[in-house]
């Protein structure tokens, strides 16, 4: 297992050059030498790797004795633990691959023990998944354990296929495994529900959980010749490169994460031994060069991981310097489609933005479980971003950047009680060299299906448009259903609500901040935020008389535990929403902002580091317009437009994104206005309906046509129509 001849060669040939890996490694073999760590299972297989690339004996008697200890001296069974999902989970693979690395040196009695107590754990194992049964009772939700046996049975097939006594039950075990491996993690993980590289179970544990198929994926491809598709690992290490912030001050985090706080290393233990395997499997890849070049820019920043044992038996067995590959610059939007998460930025250079979008109903452990979530960053600093946390408050819309309706939710979150009626999804996702634009529908993450299920809401859409790289605008649209009232009889018995009764939901925007909002009473509902990191504005443009609730994070969160809302997670929000509940809610909200990050370099490039001043205290929003039928400078209520004057550009949103349009259009800017780009989302999908554009003055109209001229647009398939004027 993995130390085939040509890895071995390659190893022995990099430490010739570079021997700093075996050294780290080497001063923990010493330091435990004769000893017995507490974590002595990993330290069996370091000791039996670093027997392998030195020919020292003693390592060598260390690793048989830490091993059989560990895992095959109990007489009955081995290793008493290993009915134990978690202590299975974690130390299946060092039994495994210690096993495989000192197997030689194990006498044929030894052997025989061994690989009966391997056969007594590989039985339990594969009745406990039910194969028999067409896995019935086998929980794919906790994609850990799913990941975890399916590769503890692929190693162990292994090992027993070659047993003198047990050759059938290895065949029954790897055959069990490869059937898991294909059907769930495959069909069902990377293709369905992770689609597009970024596991469901979140940022923290997501890494441990992948090194579990991707650690099996290797053995399959060097002993089986049974491949993974490339493709997944390729989205893999893109959706790995996109989670860090510009200048790698830290990563996205979404989903559970215990001891949380706003800016965590990019390499982490779990992430930088995830890496390791990403390399190794990236070899056949074009994709390959690009990733080793991020890896050494961290490196570079951080170093390798040296502070503990755990990641030097990768780095030995996998890392290696950057090869003679082209570095090939990766798309700066990226979709998981299965997690339903966006990664935008303006740029791979230390001064881009980052905007993070996540837009999913709940279906596997420590997942993120809320939709129409946004995170943002300036240069590496967090302008704004959800609550990391573990659980409970802190895993509930109150801590994200999203939209909160009454419901059987206790706070209005999505997928309330667990039971979303069905998949939220994008309407619209564009970028350009100016602009990022996101249109994400979530009406069926908030209407609940079960006994007491409702469909309250016919759309809950959130259309979010970033503008250069220092303006956000977001427009929120609600239509709900007063008849539709069950769910709040069965959750809400306050309200007095019963059989037949219409009742209007509260909509309401929640918007947290990095520092806290003072109010700006120059410019109509709008507040200044500042901390040692960023200056930000944000400002209500619609509706004009907003209910706005300014709350203190520290005050509101007092009671709650360190694991469900960090002290350091605390911060402030504003809860915004019509100051009357209405069936039809719209809300505008304008971000600008400005952010700082030290020094860090150009990714993809061998620029030199760059020097960033701190944020500039003088800066200022741009000014702005509205265009709406309300105020009679657009002929359709069908739109809602946002005008940036410095960045000449016009967004108009759709007001009613559930019912595309395909009709003329006119709309009339203010006096001494020019705009450059004008993008209008809420055409007809699929369509391709194409339009002629005429201005004349301050009025501009759009006019579907079927016979082309050189002043024709045409719309793309998902009803986003740009203009350049």
């Amino acid at each position: 297992m993995f130390l085939l001849p040509n890895r071995i060669d390659r190893i022995r040939t990099l430490i010739t050059n570079d021997d700093s890996a075996l050294s780290a490694m080497q001063h923990w073999l010493d330091t435990y030498l004769g000893r017995t760590p507490y974590n002595s299972g990993e330290y069996a297989k370091a000791y039996a790797l670093g027997y392998h690339l030195t020919g020292n004996e003693a390592y060598l008697e260390q690793a048989k004795t830490l091993l059989w200890q560990r895992y095959y001296a109990d007489p009955e069974v081995g290793w008493a633990e290993y009915k134990n999902r978690n202590r299975f989970r974690t130390d299946g693979n060092r039994a495994a691959i210690g096993y495989a690395w000192l197997r030689f040196a194990f006498s044929n009695e030894e052997q025989a023990i061994a690989e009966a107590h391997i056969a007594t754990w590989v039985q339990h194992w594969l009745d406990y998944t039910h194969h028999n049964n067409d896995f019935v009772g086998l929980r794919i939700t906790d994609t850990d354990e799913i990941t975890s046996i399916a590769g503890n049975l692929t190693m162990f097939g292994y090992l027993l296929q070659q047993s003198p006594a047990h050759a059938e039950l290895g065949e029954l075990s790897l055959a069990v495994a490869d059937t898991m491996f294909d059907r769930f993690i495959v069909d069902y993980y990377m293709n369905d529900i992770m689609q597009g590289g970024a596991w469901a179970e979140g940022s923290a544990y997501s890494q441990g959980t992948q090194i579990h198929w991707m650690r099996a994926a290797l053995i399959n491809k060097d002993l089986r010749g049974k491949e993974l598709p490339l493709h997944y690992i390729e989205k893999t290490a893109e959706a790995l490169l996109h989670f860090n912030l510009a200048g790698f001050t830290g990563v996205y985090q979404y989903g559970s994460v215990e001891q949380g706080q706003d800016y965590q290393p990019v390499l982490r233990d779990k992430r930088y031994q995830f890496s390791m395997y990403l390399l190794e499997l990236l070899q056949e890849s074009p994709l390959q060069a690009t990733f080793q070049d991020w890896l050494e820019h961290l490196i570079e920043l951080q170093g390798h991981k040296i502070t503990s044992l755990y990641p030097g038996i990768e780095r030995t067995l996998f890392y290696q310097p950057p090869g003679s590959g082209a570095v090939q610059l990766i798309p700066s939007m990226h979709l998981s489609k299965g997690v339903g998460l966006i990664s935008a930025r303006t740029g791979w250079d230390s001064d881009a933005t980052n905007l993070f979008f996540i837009n999913r109903r709940h279906r596997v452990d420590h997942e993120h479980s809320d939709a129409l979530n946004f995170d943002l960053a300036h240069r590496g600093t967090w302008i704004t971003k959800q609550v990391t946390a573990y659980s409970a408050a802190g895993a509930i819309g109150n801590a994200h950047n999203t939209l909160l309706i009454e419901n059987a939710s206790p706070v209005g979150s999505s997928n309330p009680t667990m039971r979303a009626l069905a998949d939220p999804f994008y309407r619209s996702l564009h970028q350009d060299q100016k602009t990022i634009l996101i249109s994400a529908e979530a009406a069926g993450a908030y209407n609940m299906r079960g006994y007491f299920g409702t469909v309250y809401a016919k759309s809950v859409n959130r259309q979010l448009a970033l503008i250069g790289e220092q303006t956000l605008a977001i427009f929120d649209t609600v239509h709900t259903l007063p008849e539709q009232t069950r769910d709040l009889i069965r959750y809400k018995p306050e309200l007095g609500l019963q059989e037949g009764d219409e009742y209007i939901r509260q909509v309401t925007v929640n918007q947290l901040f990095q520092g806290q909002p003072l109010p700006e009473t120059s410019r109509l509902q709008s507040f200044r935020i500042q901390t040692n990191e960023m200056i930000g504005y944000y400002q209500v443009a619609w509706p004009e008389q907003a209910s706005i609730q300014v709350i203190d994070g520290e005050a509101y969160w007092a009671n709650e535990p360190q694991h469900s809302v960090p002290d350091n997670q605390r911060k402030w929000r504003l809860k915004i929403s019509p100051s009357q509940p209405q069936v039809h809610t719209e809300v505008l909200t304008f971000f600008e902002f400005e952010g700082g990050a030290g020094k860090a370099p150009s990714i993809y490039s061998n620029a030199a580091s760059t020097e960033h001043l701190l944020f500039d205290t003088a800066f200022q929003p741009q000014e702005k317009f509205l265009l709406t039928s309300e105020n009679g400078t657009l002929n359709s209520d069908h739109w809602f437009g946002a005008g940036f004057v410095n960045e000449g550009t016009l967004i108009l949103f759709s007001r009613h994104p559930d019912q595309p349009k395909e009709s003329f259009l006119q709309l009339s800017l203010p006096d001494g206005v020019s705009i450059e780009s004008l993008y209008i989302l809420g055409w007809q999908p699929e369509a391709m309906i194409q339009f002629d554009v005429t201005q004349q003055g301050r009025i501009i109209e759009i006019t579907p046509t079927n016979s082309p001229a050189s002043n024709t647009y045409q719309a793309t398939t998902d009803g986003l129509l740009r203009i350049e004027l």
